[in-house]
């Protein structure tokens, strides 16, 4: 770490510089001229106008509590914990408590508090959280827990091996049993023997209210302390244990603190917001041999994290009840707020003085509450605001300078958005499980499969069949010569078999006889339909050729030389060159056979009255409102034993916008599946890891795949006055922030961590042993950069990353991990029209993208970086160029054995993440969900909507 200097700072009534080195305050001595003190490599902070002060040790709070501010906050203890906090906080998940603790160090920080004294749940997060803002925390384990696996004892055991106090001087952890009423004798004393055994903190609720001493006494015979006593756990664990309010003190009791040199954390916010009390016995603890600290309680009791507030009112207090304005002096207030925190945390910190840790915080002498400076420390405590701490410094770095602190907007963002989250899931889960039973499409008994389609419909035309929702549509109505399976195989469908050449270039099907279209008086025949045949696809590949359809299809055709309907049965396709992907891109929806008939009859509106071969036929559709199909009687596939398909009566497809009433519409069993899952609900349907919780798993069923998406940043490669084009800046980027935190706080680990290149998981080439992945390391990106000539940042220009309002969490969590190894982000966020232009004409140098598979071939992936697919004209967005790329994607595009040019693409793929002209974030993920009376739907990576095999079992819900 560079040696810091922090030159000409006002301690006490005397400037002096204060000498920092390896986060220890190693030198404190009167101003002297710089050029004599600032040694080679040493930063120097002109401090003039500023007084340095010890921080703040937060002794008591409840972090991520911060997402509860303001709720119920007009309510006895009892009945706001009972009623409000502990139901709520049922539905916590880890992504909000990384959320609202990482809200809970901005503020703290924003107010002095460099350090704070935890207890809540999920203290891997809370920790993540804690590292991830800079400064230090107690991080108790709390009882009762959120049970798990194996006894309480055994899950306390398990918590204390997986977190060596030692290893982090930063991040420590505690145990933390609620409160004498809450958490049994036998729990207790477990705690007690564990903490004393591994030197553990012990944090506790004691004696906030009068009620709490008076069934103390009732049931245990005794007060509360006297309790602790009579179980042993005062001796075991004396001056490790830090007790809570203490509020309701015996003389006896107050002796046992001080003689065992506990710690007594008091909350005058708390208590007299919730009217707990306010006579705390601080001089007679203090007296006794107890250490006083001072603590804020949670957000939600105490609705705020200011310690100075906190200070100021401890002094206040002491002063009031006991009428003496000497009770308590600015210097004792801040002392308590400081040094009896930090003492009571085990860290060294709490005074400005040689040897001990750098927590410091500069306070604005020009701020309107330090002037005139009679006395800095009184104007400080009783006159000021958190708004005249101006920087603050935690173990020798700054956390905060010049009242900005890093990620600040973005934690602001996530806390909102997390917070409306979980006020709503209160109602969702109201009605989740109490929605009336009822029988399912109860007007006629039949079979009708109900889902939401919120992007909307535009066309039933499957030459427009371009994004998820036309797809799924089309998909019902019509068929192609071949289908994929659920494992991404090319099945048969009209064609029942085909052959191809041994040279690659000619493709013949053999079509079935017994396909027909649905019924339409447009045929003219006796049963109003007609079979399909071979010229039925040379006029449909002909149609999506047209420039007067302007099909966004066309695509697909560019390696297809020539195409013909040789007899009824017989369709050959020839290629200009081998490409062994070839087939699976004929199962795509735009290579439909349509009947020239009904095409030609409607023309633009064949849209709106579509005919084709599908599973379902066109019945009534009010757009923007409701699409209805119902059942083909002559579709041509059948099941195992021979029935036909499909088993649905009819779909009916709604097209409700807002997603939230959506789900309340699938709640209510008025639709039968929902596709993925909004932020509103995401936390209350699923765990940590992404698993529907246990507690709906007799409601719900839900199916999760890979899913065929990529999710992105590039580079533009060939940009000349960028530094991105230095391969180790990007290999930097790509090292310095962690992916699988990423998913696990801003999409509940929905997806894996992309760190094996653009080829996702779930299609042949995806290869976790390649040579090149990008774990989470802030060291070697570090290294790189200096290796780049930009050591610690210096010198690297900022860097501007593209983006739309969607994606801006992610590219601003990305932008706060970038800061914390010296690479300066600035995210510029375009409307998606707007960006996705830039990007094809190459005027961003460094943008969001994602790709979603056409075809499951990993050769859909790789072609977006060979030399001849730049953009504009194609989707080498990055302009990356690579002769020995281009010549190994030639080969493998040309090999028709699976295997080997699955090999080649392993090659390809790991030159791409050594080149490193992407930073690949996450694979994206599939969930399906469906209510237990629903079976037989299929999908697979491409989230394709298969109903031909569904069934909706006809009973009342129970």
């Amino acid at each position: 770490m560079v040696k810091t200097i922090l030159h000409n700072t006002l301690l006490g009534t005397t400037l002096c510089d204060i000498v920092v080195d390896d986060g220890v305050i190693v030198d404190i001595h009167k101003t002297a001229q710089r050029a004599s003190l600032q040694p080679s490599g040493a930063e120097l902070y002109d401090c003039t106008g500023y007084a340095a002060f010890p921080t703040f040790a937060n002794a008591h709070t409840h972090a991520a509590m911060t997402l509860f501010r303001g709720y119920a906050g007009n309510v006895p203890l009892n009945v706001w914990l009972n009623k409000y906090i502990w139901p709520a906080e049922e539905r916590l998940t880890p992504e909000m408590v990384y959320w609202g603790t990482r809200l809970a160090c901005v503020e703290m920080i924003k107010s002095g508090t460099t350090a704070f004294a935890n207890m809540y749940f999920f203290q891997d997060a809370e920790a993540d959280a804690v590292r991830d803002s800079g400064i230090r925390a107690l991080l108790g384990y709390n009882l009762p827990d959120r049970g798990g696996k194996g006894s309480l004892a055994e899950r306390v055991e398990e918590f204390v091996g997986c977190h060596d106090i030692n290893s982090d001087n930063m991040v420590r952890f505690a145990l933390a049993p609620h409160s004498v009423y809450a958490v049994s004798e036998a729990d207790l004393v477990m705690c007690a023997n564990i903490a004393s055994n591994r030197n553990l903190r012990y944090l506790i609720h004691m004696s906030e209210t009068q009620n709490e001493v008076d069934n103390c006494l009732q049931q245990h015979g005794c007060r509360p302390y006297e309790y602790l006593d009579k179980l042993g756990i005062l001796q075991q664990i004396g001056p490790n244990l830090i007790g809570a309010h203490s509020l309701y003190l015996s003389d006896s009791e107050i002796a046992l603190v001080g003689r065992h040199h506990c710690t007594v954390a008091h909350n005058p916010n708390s208590n007299l917001k919730l009217a707990s009390g306010f006579k705390f016995m601080l001089r007679e603890l203090e007296q006794a041999g107890a250490n006083i600290a001072i603590g804020t309680d949670g957000c939600s009791s105490s609705d705020s994290l200011d310690m100075l507030e906190a200070a100021k009112l401890t002094a206040l207090l002491q002063r009031g009840w006991r009428g003496n304005a000497q009770a308590m002096s600015a210097n004792q207030a801040l002392r308590h707020a400081s040094l009896g925190g930090f003492k009571a945390m085990g860290v060294n910190a709490g005074k400005i003085d040689i040897g001990m840790q750098a927590d410091l915080m500069l306070v604005d002498l020009d701020n309107v509450a330090m002037i005139p400076n009679h006395d800095v420390e009184s104007n400080l405590l009783f006159a000021a605001h958190p708004d005249a701490i101006d920087s603050v410094m935690c173990a020798g770095k700054f956390v905060m300078r010049h009242r900005e602190v890093p990620g600040e907007t973005l934690v602001k963002s996530k806390v909102r958005t997390l917070a409306k989250q979980l006020m709503a899931a209160a109602a969702v889960v109201l009605l989740l499980l109490t929605s009336a039973c009822r029988r399912h499409n109860p007007a006629d008994g039949k079979m009708i499969f109900r889902y939401n389609e919120s992007a909307g419909i535009t066309s039933l035309d499957p030459a427009y069949a371009k994004d998820q929702a036309l797809i799924w549509a089309c998909s019902q109505l019509y068929n192609g010569l071949v289908q994929l399976d659920t494992n991404l195989a090319v099945q048969p469908a009209i064609a029942k078999s085909w052959h191809i050449s041994p040279d690659g270039l000619s493709y013949t099907f053999l079509l079935r006889n017994d396909v027909c279209f649905h019924k339409n008086t447009l045929f003219n025949t006796s049963d109003s339909t007609r079979p399909v045949n071979a010229y039925d696809f040379e006029y449909s590949f002909n149609r999506i050729l047209d420039p007067k359809v302007a099909s966004p299809g066309l695509w697909i055709f560019n390696n297809i030389k020539s195409f013909s309907a040789t007899s009824d049965s017989t369709f050959v396709v020839r290629l200009h060159h081998p490409f062994a992907p070839q087939l699976s891109l004929l199962a795509m929806p735009y290579c439909s056979a349509v009947p020239r008939e009904v095409v030609e009859h409607y023309g633009a509106d064949f849209r709106k009255h579509p005919c084709g071969t599908g599973p379902f036929a066109f019945q009534y559709w009010k757009e923007g409102v409701k699409l209805v199909l119902r059942r083909n009687p002559l579709y041509f596939e059948r099941d195992t034993a021979g029935t036909r398909l499909p088993y649905l009566d009819a779909v009916a497809i709604t097209f409700i916008v807002d997603k939230q009433t959506a789900f309340l519409e699938f709640v209510k069993h008025n639709l039968d599946f929902m596709n993925s899952i909004a932020p509103s609900y995401k936390d209350e349907l699923l765990t940590r890891t992404g698993q529907l919780k246990p507690k709906y798993a007799d409601k719900l069923n839900m199916v999760s795949t890979p899913f065929l998406n990529t999710e992105y940043l590039g580079f533009l490669m060939d940009d000349p006055t960028s530094p991105l084009r230095d391969k180790r800046v990007r290999q930097a980027i790509n090292y310095a922030f962690d992916r699988r935190k990423m998913l696990l706080y801003m999409r509940n680990d929905i997806g894996s961590a992309g760190c094996y290149g653009m080829i996702p998981c779930g299609i042949a080439g995806y290869d976790t042993n390649t040579p090149q992945a990008y774990d989470y390391n802030p060291v070697r990106a570090r290294q790189l950069l200096a290796e780049a000539g930009f050591p610690g940042g210096k010198g690297l220009p900022s860097l501007t990353l593209s983006t739309t309002a969607t994606y801006l969490d992610l590219c601003k969590y990305i932008q706060q991990q970038l800061g914390l190894v010296g690479i300066n982000v600035q995210v510029d966020v375009n409307p998606p029209g707007a960006l996705r232009e830039n990007i094809a004409q190459s005027k961003s140098q460094w943008f969001r993208g994602s790709w979603i598979a056409d075809y499951p071939d990993a050769e859909n992936y790789l072609s977006l970086f060979t030399s001849n697919n730049f953009c504009p004209s194609g989707p080498n967005y990055t302009h990356y160029s690579n002769p020995r790329y281009d010549e190994l994607y030639d080969r493998a595009c040309r090999y028709p054995n699976d295997s080997l040019r699955t090999e080649l693409y392993k090659r390809m793929n790991a030159m791409i993440m050594d080149d490193a002209p992407v930073v690949v974030l996450y694979y994206d993920q599939i969930l399906h969900f469906t209510h237990k009376n629903l079976s037989g739907l299929a999908s697979n990576a491409m989230n394709a909507l298969d109903l031909r095999k569904v069934k909706i079992n006809q009973y009342h819900r129970k």
